[in-house]
């Protein structure tokens, strides 16, 4: 009933699964009280009678959207090769839903299919020897890296949507790196990347030094203590 007006003056009759359906519709990006009311031709006022409020409509649609959320598990892949596939999966899933980025970077998992999401990772890296604790450990680490580099992938695409700020911007750091000799002749040697390939080689380079620190059978714990050595040995 998205879209629907009031008729006559009455309010037109709504649930959670419209509310659902209407918040899929405009997605997490635009999504607020406001224009989700907007969208289903209610009041504000009404559409707070079945969600209190902004965080809890967040976590409704945005829990919607990660229920369509499919990251399949080879068994034949080795632990670096399913934690790469299993970024990548969710860079490509992410960045088809925009918003859900931001919606996983400030907690999760926050609801039933976040939850699902993890428990399949965890159940994916036991297969491969780690324990529990370690294998929500790793997956946690690596979607954390992922999802901020998402994040801010889909930060540098709205900018590029003003095609006279995206210049600006451009002109900008090129002025900046050229006028300092030193950044000039560093640049000339980095090739210019797209975002998906820069993605693909810092997801596989921090997936090489979490699992070289992490390998099936040690102990989530054992790494934790090491890191907590060495910082506060560079501390004192």
């Amino acid at each position: 009933m998205a879209g629907n007006p009031r008729i006559g003056g009455r309010r037109p009759q709504f649930d959670l699964d419209d509310i659902v359906r209407a918040g899929l519709a405009l997605g997490l990006h635009r999504l607020s009280v406001q224009a989700l009311a907007d969208e289903l031709g209610v009041s504000a006022a009404a559409v707070y009678r079945l969600v209190p409020g902004r965080v809890a409509l967040e976590r409704l649609i945005g829990e919607a959207v990660l229920a369509g959320c499919e990251l399949p598990d080879d068994p034949a892949d080795s632990v670096r090769e399913h934690l790469v596939s299993f970024a990548l999966r969710l860079r490509a899933f992410l960045l088809a839903h925009p918003g859900s980025a931001r919606y996983l970077q400030l907690s999760f998992p926050r609801g039933p299919s976040g939850a699902k999401l993890q428990a399949a990772e965890v159940v994916a890296l036991t297969s491969r020897g780690y324990d529990p604790s370690a294998a929500a450990g790793l997956c946690g680490s690596v979607a954390s890296v992922a999802i901020g580099l998402v994040v801010g992938e889909e930060g540098i695409l709205a900018h590029a949507e003003d095609i006279d700020a995206a210049a600006e911007l451009a002109a900008d750091t090129s002025e900046v790196v050229m006028a300092d000799p030193l950044l000039k002749e560093a640049h000339v040697g980095v090739p210019v990347l797209g975002p998906g390939e820069f993605f693909a080689i810092v997801l596989t380079a921090t997936v090489d030094g979490l699992v070289t620190a992490l390998p099936p059978g040690r102990p989530l714990g054992d790494v934790i203590t090491a890191a907590r050595a060495a910082a506060d040995g560079r501390e004192s």
